[in-house]
């Protein structure tokens, strides 16, 4: 259990320090959000998710006491996740956020959520739709629009 409760104290931490440094940035308004209000979400979130993370494996370590069984990550899924994020990041600015975003669940989905094509396919729409929605559309922030123009 060491390990595996290991990556999400070091995120809760990232978050933390995260949220912590984002603050003194200019905030804005939802309307017009400022600087430091994307990254303080952002932070805010990784905390929630880490926690959240960190309660699991607390209470999945007890269940697997009593037998229960619990999904398998390997290293090289682990270590696949983190290349499709590093390509993924790589190409953001010429795919743009959209197609990028889209990739980037896809190969998650795929990698550690063990789900089929379609289903990957139709969450990954959803998720980046979803995101271009709540960030280009609603809140004016200014990503990058990439080759396809969106």
């Amino acid at each position: 259990m060491r390990a595996e409760i290991l990556g999400p104290i070091v995120l809760l931490i990232f978050g933390g320090l995260t949220t912590a440094v984002s603050s003194k940035m200019p905030m804005g308004t939802l309307r017009a959000p400022g600087s430091g209000m994307f990254p303080v979400a952002l932070g805010g979130l990784l905390m929630v998710m880490s926690a959240i993370a960190i309660l699991r494996t607390l209470l999945g370590e007890r269940r697997r006491r009593e037998g229960a069984t619990r999904l398998h990550i390997t290293r090289s899924k682990v270590g696949l996740a983190l290349l499709v994020m590093i390509l993924v990041t790589a190409i953001l600015n010429w795919a743009g956020y959209p197609l990028a975003a889209f990739l980037m669940v896809l190969g998650l989905v795929r990698i550690l959520g063990e789900k089929g094509w379609v289903t990957s396919l139709v969450f990954s729409v959803m998720a980046a739709g979803g995101a271009h929605l709540v960030f280009v559309t609603w809140l004016k922030v200014p990503l990058p629009k990439g080759f396809l123009g969106l």
